[in-house]
């Protein structure tokens, strides 16, 4: 509900599916994060989805942010306070 209220969203994603996706579009290098259970969030605005998802985090210790993407940045845990796209829920 807050990834919608963000203007953002949120997809629980077959790996698989989720590299094919990826191909060719400029996040493909996020793929090698995608193992175990993954949720893909997005949004146009770079800072809606990661903030919900870091807050989100934060109150769910088992919710773990891997990093994620900002155009054609891939985004460490480091960084993931610029962008995120990918996250995963162990």
């Amino acid at each position: 509900m807050q990834m919608k209220q963000a203007g953002a969203s949120v997809k629980v994603s077959k790996n698989r599916l989720a590299k094919i996706a990826l191909e060719g579009t400029d996040v493909v290098a996020i793929g090698s994060l995608l193992k175990g259970p993954t949720v893909i969030a997005t949004s146009n605005d770079p800072v809606a989805a990661p903030k919900v998802a870091i807050e989100f985090a934060k109150a769910n210790e088992q919710f773990v942010i891997l990093g994620g993407s900002m155009g054609k940045t891939v985004l460490n845990v480091e960084r993931r306070e610029g962008a995120c796209l990918a996250a995963v829920a162990r």
